[in-house]
């Protein structure tokens, strides 16, 4: 019988959130993960994965034996953590402390395109390719690019996702709110990519204060 929410403990809740961020992110999830986040013994690890495939049985694989490991199905989409940048930090989250002159502003909420981080994520895992409505500036009613995403870059609260564009035959950067509608996951994958010099090269710069203090920093 399928596994509702509402059946759900609190602490075994806290358990299926933190294994679909593992799904999403790291693409992957074990029982020894949850072991360590939660302190839990491996039988209890082990019941929170079985719950978590009866919940959302569509999200997973069939187990990985020779990894010991269940990984995310090509048609994964969160269904507990936000579909965002958000979901990098859902488990970890920290409550603001009860204190009058305590006080925070809100970081602005950058919306993304429902299963759109699943999916580019399931593509760079795949090397596939991806058809999508890309807005911008110079077209803000939106143009079909189909690219080939390579990674994902978080800078503060807005990703962005490192990709070669078709149909510009080249890498480019595009912001993942700027995604409209169902990204297309297009079969196959594996296919081999022009190199990316402007990602791939280390770039050293040297500062020097004015009390003769050398520092070195590297950019990748």
């Amino acid at each position: 019988m399928a596994v509702t929410i509402n059946e759900t403990s609190w602490p075994q809740l806290q358990r299926l959130r933190f294994i679909e961020r593992q799904l999403l992110w790291e693409r992957e999830v074990t029982a020894a993960m949850l072991v360590g986040a939660f302190g839990i013994t491996r039988p209890e690890a082990q019941d929170a994965i079985y719950t978590y495939r009866e919940f959302a049985p569509e999200n997973l694989r069939p187990y990985a034996a020779n990894d010991r490991s269940y990984k995310p199905s090509p048609v994964f989409k969160p269904r507990l953590i936000p579909d965002s940048a958000d979901s990098l930090i859902t488990i970890a989250r920290l409550s603001t402390p009860v204190n009058p002159d305590f006080h925070s502003v809100p970081v602005l909420s950058r919306s993304t395109a429902p299963g759109a981080l699943a999916t580019i994520l399931s593509a760079i895992e795949n090397r596939s390719r991806i058809e999508a409505v890309y807005v911008s500036m110079q077209n803000p009613t939106g143009a079909t690019r189909t690219i080939t995403p390579c990674a994902i870059i978080s800078a503060s609260n807005r990703l962005h996702v490192r990709a070669y564009c078709w149909d510009r035959k080249a890498y480019r950067d595009f912001v993942l709110s700027r995604f409209r509608g169902t990204l297309t996951l297009h079969g196959g994958g594996g296919e081999e990519l022009p190199a990316d010099s402007s990602w791939e090269e280390s770039v050293y710069i040297r500062l020097v204060v004015q009390n003769q203090i050398q520092i070195d920093v590297q950019y990748f």
